[in-house]
Order: C-alpha cells, then structure tokens, then sequence
C-alpha cells in the first residue's frame, strides 16, 4: 500500500522517537491511513491501547516460568488482547487492496506463532507510539 506523505512523516517521527526502533514500520503506517481514511478513529485507539497492554504482557510472560504464580492470569490476559487486536487487524485488511489484504492475513491473521509474533512486533511499534503520546500529554500538562 502506497502511504500518504502526512502518514510517513507520522511514521518518521514516531521512528526518531523510538531512535529507530520500530520493528514493523509499514504496517505501522498502514494502520493509521487505513483508519485515518475511514474515520476509524476509534478502532485506532483500541488498537494503540491493547497493543500496550499485549507488549507489557507479552515481556512478563518471557520472564516467567509456568510454574509462577499467576501465569493462568496473564495469559488469559494476553490471549484476550491478541483476540482482540487480530479482530481490529482483520476490519483493517477488509479495508485493502486484494494483493495488500493477502499479505496482511499472511503474515498477522493466521494461527501460527509466527503470526503471533509479528502482532507482538506490531504491538511493540504501537507501544512506542503510546509512549511517546504520554510523553507529549505529560509536557502538555
């Protein structure tokens, strides 16, 4: 999908905020102009917000043991964010061409753990960007 200029100097910013970190990049502007040009506003913010949700846990569950307490919780947890994310990743590539739609159920809209992990990618350049929003919000105040 062939991003507007405004969408790449969003992604850029965010990129330079991150020092170039991103892992998903395109994808990552391909969200925003995709629900930037359906007034899916809303969705977005689902998206963001779950996305930090599923990157904090994703780091908790890497650091765990299946035997610490708790674990039940946080991947119920996580397994509810990805549900989640996968249905607002999914109304996104409803949204794009065939060729792009494809792709974006290849690699984000299967049941592999691959899949898996690119949505943990995704989650982890939306996590970013929520940072960088609080950090803004924060010098507003």
């Amino acid at each position: 999908m062939q991003l507007s200029k405004d969408t790449t100097d969003f992604i850029d910013v965010i990129d330079s905020y991150s020092e170039g970190k991103l892992r998903k990049k395109n994808d990552l502007g391909t969200c925003f102009e995709i629900c930037a040009s359906y007034s899916g506003e809303q969705e977005l913010q689902t998206l963001v917000f779950q996305s930090k949700i599923l990157w904090n846990l994703s780091k908790k569950l890497r650091s765990t043991t299946k035997v610490d307490k708790g674990i039940e919780l946080i991947q119920k947890e996580f397994e509810s964010s990805l549900t989640q994310i996968r249905d607002i990743l999914n109304q996104i590539a409803d949204k794009l061409a065939d060729d792009d739609k494809e792709r974006f159920n290849d690699i984000y809209l299967g049941m592999t753990k691959g899949n898996v992990l690119n949505i943990i990618d995704l989650s982890h350049d939306f996590g970013i960007f929520k940072d960088m929003q609080a950090e803004i919000q924060k010098h507003k105040a």
